[in-house]
C-alpha cells in the first residue's frame, strides 16, 4: 500500500494522559463523542490483546448490572456511536475501516493503527536494554501522563496503569543515573519527577545529594538528606540506609567520593538470557522485595492520629481548568471550616497538580483522607466527580458525581461542603461565607486569578491582581472575597514595594467592606489585623483580630502564619513557634511559611537552626528573594563573608536588580562582603529611577556596616513613612550594632516596642 493510502486509513489513539483520537490526521473534537460508552469501546479494544474482544466481554463492561437485554442494547448503541464518531460519513456497517464485527468478535483495525501505549512500551524496552540517554529521553517523551486519566478509578485500567507507572519510574531512574555520571544539570528535573512518583527512592535522593555537593551546593545536599529521612519515615517507617548515612557524613566531612558510573542494564548481560534459572530467581527476588515494601508502604497509620484531609486539584481538559481550579479552591475553603478537620492549604494542594496517584500523595502529606476527581463537559453541562479515599488502606470511603450548568458551578460549593461533612461524620458548619450567592462563574474566575497573582508576591503580580480583583468587584459589588483579596494585595504591596501610606488605608477600607458584606470572613479579618500590626502599630488590637480570624476559620493558614510572625516580632518566641508550626502543618509546600518558621530562631540568634528553614524555603522556591537576603544575614552573623556576599548577589537577582548585581559581583567573587554592602548602599542612595525603595533596605545595610549616622537617618525616614519592617526592630539581629546607641531605645519607644 502506498504512503497516501496508509495515511488515508490512519488511526492514532492517545491513551497516556488525556484521551485523544486522530483520524486521517484530524484530531476528533469532543463533540463527536456524545456517548461515554463509545469512548469506552475504543479504549477497551485499544488495550485488549490483538485489539479484539468477545462480544460478551464488551457487553459486560458496558452493562455491569448484568441485565442481558439492556446490555445487548447498550452494546449495539455503543458500537454504532463509536463508528459514527470515527467515520461520520459511513454508509454501511460492513464498510467500516476501524471497528469490525465478525461472528462473536469485535476488532479495532486500521491500515495504519498507532497507539501511544504500544509505542511507549516498545521504546521503553529498547531504552532499558541499551541504557542510552537519547533512547531513555525518547521513551519518556511519550509518557504524557498516567493511562486514561479520565478513567482513573475504573478497575479495568488499574493493572495496566500500574505496570506503565513502574516502567516510567524505571526509565527515570536509568536516565538520572546517566545524567549524574555526565554531571548534567538536567538531573534535577528528572529526579524530582522520579521522587514525585516514588518519594522513598533512596538512590534518587542520594543522586541529588551527590550532585548538589559536587556543584558547590552543600546546603541543598544536606536539605535533600533531610527530605530523604522524612520521606522514609513517612512512607516506610524506616531510617536511611547505611549507604545514605555514610554519604551524608562524607558531605559533612567534605570527603565526597566521585559519582558512580551508571549501572549497566541487566538485559545487556549475555548470561542473563542464557540462564533461565537465574532470571526466575531475580524475578522471584523482585516480587518478594515488592511484597515486603508493600507491607511497609500500605501500613495503616496510628489510630490516635487527628482527622486530616488533602483536596487535590480536580483534573480537567485545558478549557475547563478555570472551573476545576475554582471548585478545588472553593472546596478547600469550605472544608477548612469544618470543626475537627485539618485541611491542607491551597499552596500545598496545588503543588500536586496533575498527580493522579492520590493515595500516594496522601501518604506523602501524612493525612487521613484524600479527595481527588475531575471535571468534564458533557452535553452542555459541567460534570464533577469526586472520590474520598482512606489513606490507611486505599479504600473508597465516599464518592459523588454532580452535573450542573456552567454558570451555576460556584453554587455547588455549599452542597459539597455539606456532603463532605456527612461523609467524614463531622458537623457541617453554617454557610458563614455568603460569597457564592448570586455569583456567576466569570466573576468567580476573576477572583481566583487575582488570588493566584497575589500569591506570587512580586511587584508586577500584585499590581495586576489589584486590577483583576477590581474587575470582579465591578461585576459584583457585593462579592466579599474579592474585597478580601484586594485588601491582601494592597497590604503586601505596602510592605516594602510601595509607600505604606498609599496602600494600608486602602487595605483597611477593603477589609472593612468585606466584613460588612460577610461578618464571618476570616480572610478579611486577617487583613484587618495586618493593618493593625504593620501600620497602626496597635499590638493588642492586631493580636485580638488575628485570634478572631482563627476562631472564624481554624484552618485558615494565613491567620496562623501572620499571627506567628507578629508574636515573633513581639519577642514571644514559643507562642510564635506554635502558630508558625500550625501554619506549616496546614501548608507544608508554602515557601514563605517555611521561611518564616525560621524567624524565632533567627531572632534568638540560633543561626544554624534558622539557616535550615531558610534553605528549605529556597528548595521550595529557588527565586524567593527574602530567603536569599536572610541567608546572607546568617552568614554575615557567622562571620562567613564569602557565602554572605554570594547570597547577597542572589538576593539582588531575585529582586530583579541585575545591573546592581553585576556591579557588586567582582567584590562578591573576592568574598569582600563589606564592599558589596557599600556598593549596594551607594546605589540605594542614588536611585536610577522613580521606582520606590523602602528606606529600610538602606537602614539594614548601614547598620551592618556599622555606620550609625546613616542607619538612623534611614530609620527616621522609615518612621516618617510608617514602614512595616520597623515592627521587627526590637528582635532583628541585623540592628545589633545600633542597640547601645541611645537613639535606638528612643526609636523603639516612639514605635511602642520594648527594649530587649
Amino acid at each position: 500500500m502506498t504512503t497516501a493510502g496508509a495515511l488515508l486509513t490512519g488511526l492514532k489513539l492517545y491513551l497516556l494522559g488525556p484521551f485523544r483520537v486522530v483520524v486521517d490526521g484530524v484530531d476528533l473534537d469532543t463533540s463527536r463523542w456524545p456517548r461515554k460508552s463509545a469512548r469506552l469501546v475504543i479504549k477497551l479494544l485499544a488495550l485488549a490483546p490483538g485489539h479484539k474482544m468477545h462480544r460478551e466481554q464488551l457487553i459486560e463492561a458496558l452493562s455491569p448490572d448484568g441485565n442481558a437485554e439492556t446490555g445487548l442494547n447498550r452494546f449495539h448503541k455503543a458500537i454504532h456511536a463509536a463508528r459514527s464518531a470515527l467515520e461520520p460519513d459511513l454508509a454501511k456497517v460492513a464498510l467500516s475501516r476501524f471497528i469490525i464485527t465478525q461472528d462473536t468478535q469485535v476488532y479495532l483495525s486500521a491500515a495504519a493503527l498507532e497507539i501511544d501505549v504500544e509505542a511507549f512500551e516498545r521504546l521503553a524496552a529498547q531504552a532499558l536494554q541499551n541504557h542510552d540517554t537519547a533512547s531513555l529521553q525518547n521513551a519518556l517523551a511519550l509518557y504524557a501522563g498516567d493511562l486514561l486519566e479520565e478513567d482513573l478509578y475504573e478497575d479495568w485500567t488499574a493493572l495496566h496503569r500500574e505496570r506503565l507507572r513502574i516502567t516510567h519510574q524505571r526509565l527515570l531512574g536509568a536516565l538520572s543515573a546517566n545524567l549524574e555520571a555526565a554531571g548534567d544539570w538536567k538531573i534535577l528535573d528528572v529526579v524530582q519527577r522520579l521522587l514525585a512518583a516514588f518519594p522513598a527512592d533512596e538512590e534518587a535522593h542520594r543522586r541529588l545529594m551527590r550532585f548538589y555537593t559536587s556543584h558547590g551546593q552543600r546546603h541543598l545536599a544536606l536539605e535533600q538528606f533531610r527530605l530523604c529521612t522524612e520521606s522514609l519515615r513517612q512512607h516506610l517507617d524506616v531510617v536511611p540506609s547505611k549507604s545514605t548515612l555514610a554519604l551524608h557524613q562524607s558531605i559533612l566531612d567534605g570527603t565526597l567520593p566521585p559519582a558512580p558510573p551508571p549501572p549497566p542494564s541487566p538485559f545487556a548481560n549475555p548470561h542473563f538470557q542464557s540462564r533461565p534459572s537465574r532470571s526466575l530467581l531475580l524475578l522471584a527476588a523482585g516480587i518478594a522485595l515488592a511484597a515486603l515494601l508493600a507491607v511497609w508502604w500500605f501500613r495503616p497509620p496510628a489510630p490516635a492520629r487527628p482527622l486530616s484531609l488533602a483536596i487535590l486539584p480536580l483534573r480537567s481538559a485545558p478549557s475547563l481548568v478555570p472551573v476545576a481550579d475554582g471548585l478545588t479552591e472553593g472546596l478547600i475553603n469550605s472544608a477548612s471550616r469544618l470543626p475537627g478537620l485539618k485541611v491542607m492549604a491551597r499552596t500545598t494542594a496545588f503543588a500536586f497538580k496533575n498527580r493522579t496517584d492520590g493515595w500516594q500523595v496522601g501518604r506523602e502529606l501524612n493525612v487521613t483522607y484524600v479527595i481527588s476527581g475531575g471535571v468534564v463537559q458533557e452535553e452542555g453541562k459541567i460534570s464533577v466527580s469526586l472520590e474520598l479515599v482512606d489513606v490507611a488502606d486505599g479504600s473508597r470511603s465516599w464518592g459523588r458525581r454532580y452535573s450542573v450548568d456552567p454558570k451555576d458551578a460556584p453554587s455547588i460549593q455549599q452542597l459539597l461542603n455539606s456532603e463532605l461533612a456527612s461523609a467524614l461524620k463531622l458537623r457541617a458548619v453554617a454557610p458563614v461565607s455568603r460569597y457564592a450567592a448570586n455569583l456567576d462563574a466569570e466573576t468567580y474566575q476573576l477572583y481566583l486569578t487575582g488570588r493566584q497573582l497575589g500569591n506570587e508576591r512580586t511587584l508586577p503580580s500584585l499590581k495586576k491582581s489589584i486590577e483583576i480583583y477590581q474587575q470582579a468587584i465591578d461585576r459584583n459589588p457585593n462579592y466579599a472575597l474579592a474585597y478580601a483579596g484586594l485588601a491582601d494585595s494592597y497590604g503586601l504591596l505596602g510592605f516594602q514595594d510601595a509607600p505604606p501610606a498609599d496602600f494600608y488605608p486602602k487595605t483597611r477600607e477593603a477589609a472593612t467592606k468585606a466584613l460588612e458584606l460577610d461578618p464571618g470572613l476570616a480572610e478579611a479579618q486577617t487583613s484587618l489585623a495586618m493593618v493593625s500590626a504593620l501600620y497602626d502599630w496597635n499590638w493588642a488590637a492586631a493580636e485580638a483580630q488575628f485570634r478572631r480570624a482563627i476562631e472564624m476559620n481554624p484552618g485558615y493558614v494565613t491567620a496562623h502564619h501572620w499571627l506567628g510572625v507578629h508574636l515573633a516580632a513581639m519577642g514571644r518566641f514559643d507562642e510564635a513557634r506554635a502558630e508558625l508550626s500550625a501554619a506549616a502543618s496546614l501548608d507544608p509546600k508554602s515557601a514563605i511559611v517555611a521561611l518564616n518558621v525560621g524567624y524565632p530562631d533567627l531572632y534568638q540568634r540560633k543561626l544554624p537552626e534558622a539557616l535550615q528553614y531558610f534553605d528549605r524555603a529556597l528548595a521550595l522556591a529557588p527565586n524567593l528573594s527574602a530567603a536569599h537576603s536572610l541567608r546572607s544575614t546568617v552568614f554575615d552573623l557567622q562571620q562567613k563573608p564569602a557565602p554572605a556576599a554570594a547570597a547577597w548577589v542572589a538576593w539582588l537577582l531575585a529582586r530583579n536588580m541585575p545591573a546592581l548585581a553585576e556591579t557588586v559581583k567582582p567584590a562578591a567573587d573576592r568574598g569582600d562582603y563589606p564592599t558589596v554592602l557599600r556598593q549596594t548602599l551607594q546605589a540605594f542612595e542614588t536611585p536610577a529611577s522613580n521606582e520606590y525603595l523602602s528606606p529600610m533596605f538602606a537602614a539594614v545595610i548601614a547598620a551592618r556596616l556599622g555606620d550609625a549616622e546613616k542607619a538612623f537617618l534611614w530609620l527616621d525616614r522609615g518612621f516618617a513613612q510608617r514602614c512595616p519592617q520597623l515592627v521587627y526592630l526590637a528582635v532583628d539581629p541585623r540592628y545589633d550594632p545600633l542597640r547601645r546607641d541611645p537613639r535606638f531605645a528612643a526609636l523603639l519607644n516612639r514605635i511602642g516596642l520594648p527594649s530587649r
